[in-house]
């Protein structure tokens, strides 16, 4: 206590408690309560290096933790490839957490950094930065040597940053995430590709066909190449992965959104509708500086200056916009 005296008298207004899973939950409300009796704006948060939830739920009344079910979901999603829907309801601690995509345990620790597999200069972790500080809630601690991660010249993760102090500035409370995938009506190719049909459609017209078909040689085939669909199926679900879908929206109200290819190959979509989002107006892209404008309707109008009802999104890259003016 004597050592907190002297940090408040300093005028010390953040305090962050290392390795607090290895401090007695009593001990931490100790030194926690006593910082708030004499700053109650002090800003405490519990480094807590654990999936666990039940870990963080002894400590969270008491002071703000790290996110690490959070970060690890988001790997999830860009290092491993799970579905980008995850991002719909991604794990979380708490709505008032410290959040980051790595932090100096997950890069010093040699082990840890090879499970991350994030790679320093890398598109995905840039990607990765931009995905996180468009979601609203917590404290976003951006790793230094991150801050400037580039993808080709633009620098997406301190424009993020820009990002999300705008979108606080501006009250743009709650986001909404979009993913586009082959399943869109209004898309008409999927990342430059022509849609395929989806396995459901296939196996249900498959098992139509079952039923209409009379001589058993061909319900032989048909049988066994329903099976294979059937199989397919099972293991895109186990893996958790979605072949398509790699293209993400995640809008802040009215006033933002952000654009993040999750693919490796371009995702070139003539048609594209942000259904169930507020956007409407003219936006500003915060690192190659171009207009984009979607209607009342929530298409999109204008793409770079041309008309255009769609996008036009790089292999593992990320778009920031914001609202322009009074549009």
């Amino acid at each position: 206590k004597k050592h907190l005296d002297v940090l408040l008298k300093c005028g010390v207004k953040g305090f962050r408690f290392d390795a607090a899973k290895h401090i007695r939950p009593e001990t931490l409300r100790i030194y926690s309560d006593y910082i708030k009796s004499a700053d109650p704006e002090a800003f405490i948060y519990f480094e807590i290096l654990s999936v666990d939830k039940a870990m963080h739920a002894l400590t969270k009344d008491m002071a703000l933790t790290t996110d690490f079910p959070l970060c690890y979901g988001l790997h999830d999603v860009v290092i491993k490839g799970w579905s980008a829907d995850k991002l719909k309801a991604l794990p979380q601690v708490a709505l008032d957490s410290i959040r980051f995509v790595r932090n100096h345990d997950l890069i010093k620790n040699e082990e840890f950094a090879r499970g991350m597999g994030y790679k320093h200069g890398g598109p995905r972790l840039s990607i990765a930065w931009v995905l996180l500080c468009s979601l609203d809630g917590g404290s976003v601690l951006v790793y230094p040597d991150d801050h400037d991660n580039k993808i080709g010249k633009a620098s997406p993760v301190k424009a993020a940053v820009r990002f999300r102090k705008e979108m606080a500035k501006r009250g743009a409370r709650g986001h909404h995430v979009m993913v586009f995938d082959e399943n869109e009506k209004s898309h008409a190719t999927s990342f430059g590709v022509p849609i395929r049909r989806t396995l459901s459609q296939d196996i249900l017209e498959m098992q139509d066909l079952l039923v209409q078909a009379k001589r058993d040689n061909v319900r032989q085939i048909l049988i066994f190449n329903l099976q294979k669909l059937q199989d397919q199926k099972k293991e895109s679900r186990a893996k958790g992965a979605a072949s398509e879908g790699r293209l993400v929206a995640v809008a802040r109200g009215s006033e933002g959104f952000i654009l993040v290819n999750l693919s490796e190959t371009w995702a070139k979509i003539p048609r594209l509708t942000f259904t169930g989002s507020e956007l409407q107006g003219r936006y500003r892209e915060q690192c190659y500086g171009f207009d984009l404008v979607i209607d009342p309707l929530q298409h999109i109008q204008e793409w770079a200056g041309k008309p255009s009802g769609g996008v036009d999104v790089g292999p593992h890259s990320a778009l920031i916009f914001v609202k322009s003016g009074n549009s």
